[in-house]
């Protein structure tokens, strides 16, 4: 794909362009952005000068920003406002800084130590399924799975080495700090000094969790006695190539990323995996068959969990209708095409991938998974469908559609 200073830049989704970003993103800024994704051809340019930003939601403009040309598309000044509270932890961090935590996060992460959480991970499900069981009435379960992931976090992050209150206070100071970086992914066009409502109680909540963090550090540090949860896996991370170990910035920027991560995407995508099945008996069905199939105890084991090929399909099904982070924000180096269109370098751009299942890519299926059909798009927007027997299944698959986040 080569560039051209002639090629057509998007339209303009309001008029006037000043006034449509403004209105529309204050009114109902989800709404707003997939509305505008919707109305046109995978991209719209809203506003003008400082304020004008690009929303992508198409698949071949999606895959070429994040995979074929994703040098080109960084992360950049739009995530600006959420660096106050995350750093440069994996999620705003990019380059060889990426590159480096991404090494040392990596351990972390390894079979072995996935099996370590096992037993605390299941304690914390055999809680709260008791605590659903219990209840008199219905439950909002968004707040159980949010509350049961922040739980489950905590003990991965802290073990057993911090009491109750101390839980607790990590619990609320988190929930407020997360309320804040929500309300600022609307706001990333504003400037830095603009006075939003729940500034003050956000900082003050960023500074009491970095209090918080930073004395968990510094007891590890001067305790000296190892633990395996993930506190100590990364304070004994090093480089493999420069033999660097984190510095307390870079643990507590880490630490607060797992906190966020963990605290509402997971849940979410829990959320929706339920309000699907809920619509799908059959495909319930057909999953606790498999588990009785599996499992050789009264739940299955880490071990036993890669058999769970069918479930694995329906939780990925749910998580590409649902996507868990359902906006990103990219920046461009240098002015590139996407199709036809000519995008500026410095452009803010918004990903919408929960648009995506909407419009097909060109000549290919939508991300490895719909099947092209005479007449159009087939059945993109339906849970139960071939590619949950055929092995097909998966937003995370290959297949010639792909597409990874850096």
């Amino acid at each position: 794909m080569t560039r051209s200073s002639t090629s057509p830049e998007p339209t303009t989704s309001e008029a006037p362009p000043s006034t449509g970003i403004r209105l529309g993103l204050f009114r109902d800024p989800f709404r707003f952005v997939m509305d505008s994704a919707a109305r046109h051809d995978g991209l719209v340019r809203l506003g003008a000068g400082p304020l004008e930003t690009y929303i992508v939601s198409h698949p071949d403009y999606v895959r070429r920003i994040l995979q074929t040309n994703a040098a080109n598309y960084v992360k950049g000044s739009m995530m600006e406002p959420f660096r106050a509270a995350l750093g440069n932890g994996l999620v705003t961090s990019e380059g060889d800084l990426w590159k480096q935590q991404r090494r040392l996060m990596q351990p972390a992460f390894h079979a072995r130590q996935l099996q370590l959480m096992e037993e605390h991970i299941s304690a914390c499900l055999d809680r709260a399924v008791k605590r659903w069981a219990d209840s008199a009435g219905p439950v909002n379960f968004l707040d159980e799975c949010i509350e049961l992931n922040v739980e489950i976090v905590l003990g991965v992050l802290f073990s057993t080495s911090i009491d109750a209150e101390r839980v607790e206070r990590l619990r609320e100071l988190t929930s407020e700090v997360f309320v804040g970086l929500a309300s600022k992914v609307w706001t990333f066009f504003l400037p830095n000094w603009f006075p939003l409502p729940g500034a003050v109680r956000y900082r003050r909540a960023v500074a009491a969790l970095d209090a918080e963090v930073y004395g968990l550090i510094e007891e590890r540090r001067a305790g000296g006695v190892e633990h395996e949860d993930m506190l100590g896996l990364l304070l004994a991370a090093q480089d493999a190539d420069s033999g660097e170990r984190m510095s307390d910035q870079q643990l507590r920027d880490e630490i607060f990323t797992l906190f966020m991560a963990g605290y509402e995407t997971t849940a979410t995508g829990l959320t929706w995996a339920a309000y699907e099945l809920a619509h799908h008996p059959d495909v319930v069905e057909t999953m606790v068959a498999e588990l009785d199939r599996v499992a050789t105890g009264e739940r299955p084991t880490f071990a036993e969990l890669p058999q769970l090929e069918y479930g694995r399909r329906v939780i990925d099904e749910a998580f590409r209708l649902h996507p868990a982070f359902p906006i990103w924000f990219r920046s461009t180096v240098e002015p590139d095409l996407l199709g036809p269109y000519r995008v500026p370098e410095n452009a803010k751009i918004i990903l919408n991938p929960g648009s995506c299942k909407d419009s097909p890519p060109s000549g290919q299926p939508l991300n490895g998974l719909v099947e092209s059909v005479p007449g159009g798009m087939s059945d993109a927007d339906l849970f139960v469908c071939p590619r949950l027997v055929d092995g097909r299944g998966g937003h995370r698959r290959d297949g010639g559609g792909r597409m990874r986040d850096r």
